[in-house]
């Protein structure tokens, strides 16, 4: 796959690009306006993101996914800063049906 990140301003990007992948999940454009928080006193950086138009032009064979909100966390362990904990938060549309198989190895039952 491949991604252009476009610097809106300090903390915000418009991130939009395409991903690969085999059948049967077939190819994905994806377009995301993402803003980024770092928070010093609870030692966090948070990640949001919300779908953007895409800019270019459609790749043929390729379907759009739609982001409607998703998130990172990535929180110091207050215990032992030697670890971060992570967080992943995504409500999207893929575009296109995706086997329950795959979605249950990725989720979870």
């Amino acid at each position: 796959g491949q991604a252009t990140r476009v610097r809106v301003s300090e903390n915000v990007h418009n991130v939009y690009g395409y991903l690969e992948f085999p059948w049967p999940l077939g190819n994905r454009t994806f377009s995301i306006h993402q803003c980024e928080f770092l928070d010093r006193a609870k030692n966090q950086i948070l990640f949001v993101h919300k779908h953007a138009s895409y800019p270019g032009p459609r790749k043929k064979g390729f379907v759009e996914t739609k982001t409607y909100l998703s998130g990172i966390r990535l929180v110091v362990d207050n215990h032992d800063p030697d670890y971060v904990n992570v967080t992943i938060v995504v409500h999207s549309d893929p575009g296109n049906t995706v086997p329950n198989w795959f979605v249950h190895r990725i989720v979870g039952e």
